[in-house]
């Protein structure tokens, strides 16, 4: 019944584990991608509508530059909070994630109701679709945690191996025992190998008379 509940313990760790990668290499990457993307926007911006665009009601270059700073902020916070969240089990900072996914995105979406994209609406359909990326990963993190500080209560944590419970009990119960008990139990094993070797020793004694056969010179 224990190694049965210990096998489902230790699939459940595995799956909250494997969460936390899937979290922390999408917001890794995605954010990665999410500068490289509006950076290399900025550079493929034409000369003239750098500096003046003068088609548009709002420049072109105001948009590229305010979501460049954008993703220079908001991409490293939220991969710090998802590194908090993830790997060290941080629920407050997986919420944080989830917050300042929705109030970016809701920034945004208010900037592009009132024109401020002009007609470059690629990089807010680019950061929006960061934004739902990372909210989806940080729901499965949230529901990870809750399953991992479960796990975290449970007998045999984080190993869920039967035979290194017993050894973490044994060491448990010798580390918590007065000198004077490790002392008698010491002698206890010391006495026991000696009594060993004795029987041993008159096994052997015994074959030996056994096996020694009656001679000439025994007979004289």
């Amino acid at each position: 019944m224990i190694d049965l509940e210990f096998s489902q313990n230790l699939t459940k760790l595995k799956k909250c584990r494997k969460t936390f990668g899937i979290v922390f290499y999408t917001y890794l990457l995605a954010g990665i991608i999410l500068i490289l993307v509006t950076i290399v926007s900025t550079v493929s911006t034409s000369w003239d509508s750098f500096f003046l665009d003068v088609l548009e009601t709002v420049p072109i270059s105001r948009v590229i530059f305010f979501l460049v700073a954008d993703a220079l902020i908001v991409a490293p916070l939220a991969f710090y909070f998802a590194y908090k969240g993830s790997l060290k089990n941080h629920d407050l900072s997986v919420v944080w994630d989830i917050a300042l996914m929705v109030v970016n995105g809701t920034l945004l979406t208010v900037l592009k109701v009132q024109g401020g994209f002009g007609t470059y609406k690629l990089g807010y359909y680019l950061f929006m679709f960061y934004s739902v990326i990372c909210v989806v990963v940080s729901v499965m993190n949230l529901k990870a945690n809750i399953t991992y500080h479960w796990l975290e209560e449970q007998e045999g944590f984080p190993h869920f191996n039967e035979r290194f419970q017993e050894q973490e009990i044994g060491r448990f119960e010798w580390e918590h025992k007065n000198p004077y008990e490790r002392q008698a139990d010491r002698r206890k094993k010391t006495e026991s190998d000696a009594m060993n070797d004795i029987d041993l020793s008159d096994q052997q004694l015994e074959e030996s008379v056994i096996e020694h056969k009656p001679s000439d010179m025994d007979s004289l």
